[in-house]
């Protein structure tokens, strides 16, 4: 399948109009969106701490209580076994004279029971206690971890925001790409991650692969900063000829409908340097899309 090229955009000149300025509001815009949402976040830092240490005086408060319990329950158990005890000596004093067996049994079987009891309720208290602790636990965690996604966001948009800032220099084509101008704004939009970027230095009548595509440097106008040159694919030459600096190329092949873009940022004698853009390919598509061009060529 053939290239389908987008009509040639209209030759670009420099002119006074409102264009920038308006790019330079918008970017503004941006600015002020980010910054806003990182206060934002900022914000639900502060709201997430502020619960975490809430849980945690919740679960002093649940130590203290269970804590107030058991040494009741110590309390009241001790009064008890002290009673019996009593009893006790009373009745082994009534043996000595020779009576209260049957209240000696009975005095023992309850002191049994009561300490079963109370070995019981100990156990049982103490595995509440585990419980409260882990879910407590558990809860800290969540807000632990709620606050470092809140931080890795705040850190993403700090860096969106850092790259609008930068944006600020760079202009935008018709299919609204950023134009980058050298290596260093390739760069730039490389981590921004919507696109890939190949870079490429190519010499005159010397085919190269970009990207998948090859590329064939036919003339060059130091002068005017204009150039010819064909683009090769599916057994196919198609030429762009008389082309400016930084004025991009849309182009499609026959492996996708989405567009890929051309930008030549510098020329010289019988040498041209710039770059290919292209949609984020799966790697299938991206395959194909080499495959194609290796057969064509």
């Amino acid at each position: 399948m053939a290239i389908d090229e987008i009509s040639r955009p209209e030759r670009i000149e420099v002119r006074q109009s409102s264009g920038p300025w308006v790019l330079v509001f918008v970017v503004l815009g941006l600015l002020v969106i980010g910054e806003v949402y990182a206060l934002t976040k900022l914000g639900s830092i502060n709201s997430i701490e502020a619960q975490q240490n809430s849980l945690k005086a919740q679960m002093a408060q649940v130590n203290d209580q269970v804590t107030a319990k058991l040494a009741s329950l110590e309390d009241a158990n001790a009064q008890q076994l002290d009673a019996l005890r009593s009893e006790l000596d009373a009745t082994s004093k009534q043996m000595k004279t020779g009576s209260g067996s049957a209240s000696l049994a009975r005095t023992r079987h309850l002191l049994a029971d009561l300490q079963r009891k109370e070995d019981a309720e100990n156990a049982a208290l103490q595995q509440q206690l585990a419980q409260d602790r882990d879910q407590t636990s558990q809860q800290i965690a969540t807000v632990n971890q709620n606050v470092s996604n809140t931080q890795n966001d705040l850190g993403t948009t700090q860096k969106t925001v850092d790259t609008l800032k930068n944006d600020l220099g760079m202009a935008r084509s018709d299919m609204g790409t950023l134009i980058a101008r050298n290596h260093d704004d390739i760069e730039t939009l490389r981590k921004l991650g919507q696109r890939n970027y190949y870079e490429f230095t190519i010499s005159k009548n010397q085919e190269q692969t970009v990207a998948g595509v090859g590329l064939v440097l036919r003339k060059t106008n130091v002068k005017n900063h204009r150039f010819n040159l064909n683009l090769v694919t599916n057994d196919m030459q198609i030429p762009k000829n008389d082309r400016t600096v930084d004025e991009p190329i849309f182009f499609t092949t026959g492996t996708s409908k989405a567009y890929f873009e051309l930008v030549v940022n510098q020329v010289s004698k019988d040498q041209v340097t710039g770059y290919i853009s292209t949609p984020k390919f799966s790697q299938p598509e991206l395959a194909a899309a080499q495959s194609s061009s290796g057969s064509g060529q």
